[in-house]
This record gives structure tokens, C-alpha cells and sequence, in this order.
């Protein structure tokens, strides 16, 4: 399961990092900004689901997806 960004506490920490010392704090601060992160509960919720549907063993599930 593939399940995008999501919004962690590690999320944040990256955001939260000056672009000097690690280069992708400002396009995780982004993703922030434009909404694109998915909250924990949402991936919770979505798993669940998942663990029920019927899928090929071995196939890469992306969020969006399914």
C-alpha cells in the first residue's frame, strides 16, 4: 500500500527543517500548503477497507486508486 503523503509528525519535522540543511523542506512545506497531505485518520479508515477488498497478491496499491 502506497498511501501518499501523509501528514506525520516526521511530516512536519521536514517542514519544519531550514532548505540550507535538507533541500526538500520547502517541497514538503508545499504539499502542506496546497493540501495535498492526507491525514492519519484517512489512511486508517482507507486500510481498513483495504484489508477486506479483494486484490492480486503482490499489486501495488496506491491511495487514490482504490
Amino acid at each position: 500500500m502506497d498511501p501518499g503523503m501523509v501528514d506525520t509528525d516526521m511530516q512536519k519535522l521536514a517542514r519544519e527543517q531550514d532548505s540550507q540543511s535538507f533541500e526538500l523542506a520547502q517541497a514538503f512545506q508545499q504539499a502542506y500548503e496546497a493540501g495535498q497531505l492526507i491525514s492519519k485518520d484517512a489512511i486508517c479508515t482507507h486500510l481498513i477497507r483495504l484489508i477486506e477488498a479483494p486484490f492480486e497478491p503482490g499489486r501495488l496499491i496506491h491511495y487514490a486508486e482504490s
